[in-house]
């Protein structure tokens, strides 16, 4: 919670206003325009982890029958019989489970899934778009299941573009700051706090590399939320799945 709700929104004021300006002026029109789309990017991303918490894995309906049906198995913590596809978490049976977000402390299913990955594709973009200027799921610690599956992908979505977007913009304001790009400063990338020690870099220069180093690892981090999703809706198979499966053909 405290990174999706705080440290999120304050990464993106200062990419709007310390990083964007460097390039284009404050309140320009290239300011205006680059703010308003990275802005309903992030409202869009917010909305659907909004709709991930409220919907839930089970579509706002945990019923489970009490009489054995066709495929359904009987669940020992709820004492009753849960759908196929279904595990226990949360102190309830989410449908078609995938994960558990952590970060908005929700299940991620059937229901919710879209709407996470959306919101990581809007923050995907504008993390990136800092590189260069121009499942219990950790984020909302909260199961995926059947019925909010779809909005935790439309979060994922959301939040890729945010942060290709910004990604992209600290890729050319640390440029910058560094005096351009040379690859033999590529060193200084990788051990900032070596160059800093060694006085190859300033303060500034290297608060410059340690804000790219942020904005690219979330960048990367969304990547794999992202690809994780594709490939198990590719496969039929939820996150639950998949590793049962695989943990099972190891020991076999």
């Amino acid at each position: 919670m405290l990174i999706l709700f705080i440290l999120l929104p304050l990464g993106f004021l200062f990419e709007i206003f310390a990083v964007l300006p460097s390039e284009h002026e404050f309140l320009s029109k290239g300011w205006n325009v680059r703010v308003a789309v990275l802005a309903l990017l992030g409202l869009n991303a917010f909305a659907a982890v909004q709709k991930v918490i409220s919907v839930g894995p089970n579509g706002g309906c945990s019923d489970l029958p009490a009489i054995q049906k066709l495929g359904y198995r009987f669940c020992n913590n709820c004492q009753l019989n849960e759908p196929p596809r279904s595990h226990h978490l949360c102190n309830k049976c989410a449908f078609r489970r995938d994960h558990h977000c952590s970060f908005v402390a929700v299940c991620i299913g059937h229901f919710n899934q879209r709407y996470y990955i959306n919101a990581v594709c809007n923050f995907w973009i504008i993390a990136t778009c800092a590189f260069r200027r121009d499942h219990h799921c950790s984020f909302v610690a909260v199961c995926i299941g059947h019925f909010n599956q779809r909005y935790y992908i439309n979060a994922i979505c959301n939040f890729w573009i945010i942060a290709t977007v910004c990604m992209l913009w600290n890729w050319s304001f640390m440029w910058t700051a560094l005096g351009g790009f040379s690859p033999l400063q590529i060193w200084e990338l990788i051990v900032p706090h070596l160059a800093l020690l060694l006085r190859v870099i300033n303060f500034k220069q290297f608060f410059c590399v340690a804000v790219f180093v942020c904005s690219f690892t979330v960048f990367i981090f969304l990547c794999y939320l992202i690809v994780a999703q594709c490939f198990c809706l590719f496969r039929g198979q939820t996150r639950v799945e998949y590793l049962l499966v695989n943990n099972i053909n190891k020991l076999n």
